[in-house]
């Protein structure tokens, strides 16, 4: 994970011993704000020893400088340890469902529509409750406009999608298989559906949050009591044949 981090150099004295003491990590500020939903925020800093720092930094390596400015130097550093936990099944899928909403209302809502050209992670912003915002309308156009899959993409994916033992591999490694299997290749099938190689059978983006949100819903419910009791409802509640546009 990368943090940046501003380093001001100092003067030592003369008078000073040689070796300096270790700085004593001081307690994290906590600062409380009211938003405007009214709802008080804690906002937390956390501070970190000059030797973490270093640590981070590689000695605040020339590699990593970001930048210099008139409050000093900028490092960019990675944090061996942060506590941090990666996000589980649900939170993923909510995401998703959140992301697919906000290409519905850009599409279909939006007059004249908002076509989204630029999507990936790093524009998918969240906050503190994991609600997904899209960012960086740069390639977005105004209006319809034609197929703009990348060719080599569905083809490249295509192998993948033909083969049920290998959806496994499309999953984060950091889940670590914590994952339902049902769950898993549902929202596989969407994305097989969205990178057809053919347009004209792809789902709408209204078919797809429909299937999204039917997944998050029983992703939230107890999905290991429907595995094990064998449940079919699960596996075929999303199903959709090969007319096109057509998600059942």
């Amino acid at each position: 994970m990368l943090s940046c981090f501003s380093c001001f150099s100092s003067k030592v004295s003369d008078n000073e011993g040689s070796s300096m003491p270790a700085p004593i990590r001081q307690p994290n500020s906590t600062k409380k704000t009211v938003g405007s939903n009214g709802y008080v925020n804690n906002i937390q800093t956390e501070v970190f020893t000059f030797r973490e720092l270093a640590t981070a930094t590689e000695s605040f390596k020339q590699e990593n400088l970001i930048g210099e400015g008139g409050f000093g130097r900028v490092y960019k550093g990675k944090l061996e340890k942060t506590g941090q936990k990666p996000l589980d099944w649900n939170t993923r899928v909510k995401i998703a469902l959140g992301a697919a909403k906000g290409l519905e209302h850009l599409h279909h809502t939006v007059d004249p529509p908002v076509i989204y050209q630029d999507l990936k992670p790093s524009n998918i912003l969240l906050n503190r409750d994991f609600e997904p915002k899209l960012s960086d309308f740069g390639l977005a156009k105004l209006g319809p406009v034609g197929n703009a899959t990348p060719p080599h993409v569905p083809s490249q994916t295509q192998p993948i999608f033909r083969d049920p033992s290998r959806f496994p591999e499309l999953a984060d490694p950091l889940l670590r298989g914590e994952f339902p299997e049902k769950s898993l290749n549902q929202v596989v099938a969407v994305a097989a559906m969205c990178l057809h190689k053919e347009p004209s059978v792809r789902p709408l983006i209204s078919d797809v949050v429909t299937a999204l949100s039917f997944l998050d819903a029983f992703s939230n419910a107890d999905t290991n009591q429907l595995q094990q009791d064998g449940s079919d409802d699960y596996h075929d509640a999303v199903q959709w044949d090969s007319s096109p546009r057509q998600l059942s």
